[in-house]
């Protein structure tokens, strides 16, 4: 068995667990909502292999219900819309173990609170369905939106993954949660989503059904939606820190915000959007942009807690030309020489001692010597691998390779202009036996933020070093 030593966290070891066999496998696209200029164009069905085609159209959250024969709940589900993989068009999600039997599958997008979209006049016109196994038809209800149905035969420790893919028609804009149209009104606060004759029943029936004195296409309610004709750009954004360092975070680089501007040639730089700085998530926003016989150059400057400008204008490679419904990702590192004025900041670490084989020495017959690790050894380099001359933690230890005595806390550097570093370590046994290193370029570090490193076990014949183990010695960071 292997052990893992934690020098300043406690973890729990998780017990083996019998896995169950999945009962259904099963995958979900989302269709568009129709253009209310051309509303008798085909809907187009989008796969959903990025989590913006789901942000998008307002769905983020998926609920599966697993139904049996006599219309009860057998079990429920909540899945993000974009589950993670599903950029594989053959990745599915896994449901349950499911008792053997028939069930349906109701497939349903659901709001932010896991309410459900029901279109409260819906059309008479539309089939009503029995999500239930053998439902005549078989589907979700007349009022039921963003919802599809399936049947299924559970069959013990066997996965079905027969099943369609589950098209979800996006919610109408008016009720999706977004501005559609930017104009800094959602939903029912847009006078585009008022008053109207009510869906789209009445706007066939030959009625005035709201009393307005126009009917049907002629009435301004038939055609209820936030979108207007202008030249709306979707933008994805991705940043990273400090040559894509993993431990670098916004916060511990000052970084507040992320102000987005497009300049066209011969034209004042038009304020796309100024968004929290998030490193690891991709950022969405759109933006309208004025019609240019020229392309748009997009830059990036990051902004301090107080709005003050803290790096330098950053252009991106990616140019825009306005249209409808062009999409534009957007990636960028800004590193630590974009920074004014440089980052002066401390690092900081933690010390882990990595898996290691449970062979240890014996103290008395079944009773193993425990591990002892009284110091460490630590050394500063620069990216080029260079040590880094005076280096020193807060308290004025040297990081030169000097041992210091291993306790179980989190260390800081002093502050240093960044920059990139590498920390090296090893952890001695009680005679400077090496018991673990990191590798020999070292673990990255990143400006007040937390970095876990972790030192390997240096193994002879497959065990540790009997060195390492002490039947008498102070256990140390062990």
């Amino acid at each position: 068995m292997a052990r893992l030593a934690v020098l300043s966290l406690a973890l729990l070891a998780a017990l083996p667990a019998c896995k169950d066999t999945p009962s259904y496998r099963l995958r979900w696209s989302l269709q568009g909502r129709p253009d209310p200029a051309n509303p008798d164009d085909a809907l187009v069905e989008l796969d959903v292999t990025r989590s913006f085609h789901c942000s998008q159209l307002g769905v983020n959250t998926v609920r599966v219900r697993a139904i049996d024969h006599l219309g009860l709940v057998a079990h429920e589900d909540v899945y993000p819309c974009f589950v993670e993989g599903f950029e594989d068009l053959d990745e599915t999600a896994e449901g349950p173990e499911l008792r053997p039997g028939a069930y349906a599958l109701e497939v349903r997008g659901v709001q932010r609170d896991l309410k459900e979209w029901i279109d409260p006049t819906p059309d008479p016109d539309v089939t009503d369905g029995v999500c239930i196994p053998g439902g005549d038809p078989l589907g979700c209800g007349r009022p039921d939106l963003v919802c599809d149905c399936q049947e299924f035969e559970a069959v013990r420790d066997e996965t079905f993954t027969e099943l369609d893919t589950f098209v979800l028609r996006a919610p109408p804009d008016c009720v999706d949660g977004l501005d559609n149209d930017v104009d800094g009104l959602v939903d029912g606060q847009d006078p585009g989503c008022g008053a109207r004759e009510a869906t789209a029943g009445d706007c066939v029936d030959g009625l005035d059904n709201d009393g307005d004195g126009a009917i049907d296409d002629a009435d301004s309610g038939c055609v209820v939606s936030e979108s207007s004709d202008v030249s709306v750009v979707q933008f994805t954004l991705r940043v990273t820190l400090l040559d894509e360092n993993p431990a670098a975070t916004c916060t511990g680089v000052g970084l507040s915000r992320l102000h987005v501007t497009a300049t066209a040639p011969g034209n004042e730089p038009v304020a796309l959007a100024t968004l929290e700085c998030r490193v690891g998530d991709t950022l969405f926003f759109s933006a309208e942009l004025p019609q240019s016989a020229e392309p748009y150059a997009i830059e990036i400057e990051g902004r301090d807690n107080a709005g003050d400008p803290i790096t330098a204008t950053l252009p991106f490679e990616e140019t825009v030309v306005p249209g409808s419904d062009a999409i534009v990702d957007l990636d960028i590192d800004i590193g630590a020489d974009d920074f004014e004025p440089p980052i002066e900041a401390a690092g900081q670490f933690l010390i882990q001692l990595g898996t290691y084989p449970d062979s240890a020495p014996e103290c008395a017959p079944g009773e193993p010597a425990p591990l002892v690790i009284p110091e460490l050894s630590l050394q500063l380099f620069d990216l080029a691998g260079d040590p880094v001359p005076g280096a020193t933690l807060r308290d004025g230890t040297p990081l030169d390779g000097t041992a210091l005595e291993c306790t179980p806390a989190v260390l800081y550097t002093e502050e240093l202009t960044w920059g990139g570093y590498r920390l090296a370590g090893e952890a001695l046994a009680v005679d400077g036996t090496v018991c673990f290193r990191t590798a020999p370029s070292g673990a990255l570090l990143a400006p007040d933020s937390n970095a876990v490193i972790v030192l390997d076990p240096v193994l002879e014949g497959g065990s540790l070093p009997p060195a390492c183990f002490d039947c008498t010695g102070a256990a140390g960071c062990s």
